[in-house]
């Protein structure tokens, strides 16, 4: 801002007017805005202490904007980082505390009628891990191993106009398994468990079917 403002005073282009207006600005805004900071110091650069973020939508809106949590982390590494979750979701979002780029997840019922289920949420904020034996068990069960690229692939959608081919999940993983040996998972529910079926009959190397198994932080 005050570069934009000595940038006006010295113009050649600007009107005498518009100069002077700058020039007053540039001497006024100097002590408003350095006077509270000098009586009320802001934290220094990294010293954020607490972050909430905010997701109470599904499965698959989590999942895309999931990207932002590792480098959320190695941004503030000793932040309590919490997320606000539906509680459908909240099983995936668990995972990611176990990897440890959130260190927290509330859950916030989406349905409820009346405002107790809210309000112990409030009072849980105001009093301030995930289980995954399960699934490191069935990886082991199912021939996965932890020196090789793992990539799982959510094959359905709530929404049929939102599903990609068939044919370009098998293109992708099988370009994957190619290049890098990755080891391919396929999730969802129920709905996709056909899917992952068929997925698996189009490759040419083994697919772990997870998809349609009775615990979501499974599937």
């Amino acid at each position: 801002m005050f570069t934009e403002l000595r940038r006006i005073i010295h113009s050649a282009k600007a009107s005498d007017r518009n100069r002077r207006i700058a020039a007053v600005l540039h001497v006024v805004l100097w002590p408003v805005l350095l006077i509270p900071r000098l009586l009320w110091p802001w934290r220094r650069r990294g010293a954020i202490e607490r972050i909430l973020l905010i997701r109470v939508d599904g499965i698959g809106d989590l999942a895309m904007c999931a990207a932002i949590f590792p480098g959320l982390r190695q941004k503030f590494p000793h932040a309590q980082i919490d997320l606000l979750s539906s509680e459908n979701a909240a099983p995936v979002a668990e995972l990611f505390v176990a990897e440890g780029w959130l260190n927290h997840v509330w859950r916030m019922p989406l349905k409820e009628r009346g405002l107790k289920p809210y309000r112990k949420l409030a009072k849980d904020f105001r009093r301030v891990k995930a289980h995954l034996a399960e699934a490191d068990q069935w990886l082991a069960e199912q021939g996965v191993v932890a020196d090789r690229p793992l990539c799982a692939m959510h094959l359905g959608a709530f929404y049929p106009v939102k599903e990609w081919p068939l044919e370009r999940f098998a293109a992708v993983a099988q370009r994957l398994y190619d290049l890098t040996g990755a080891q391919i998972v396929a999730i969802g529910g129920p709905p996709e468990a056909e899917h992952g079926k068929a997925l698996a009959a189009q490759v040419n190397f083994p697919v772990a079917l997870a998809a349609g198994k009775p615990s979501l932080g499974l599937a």
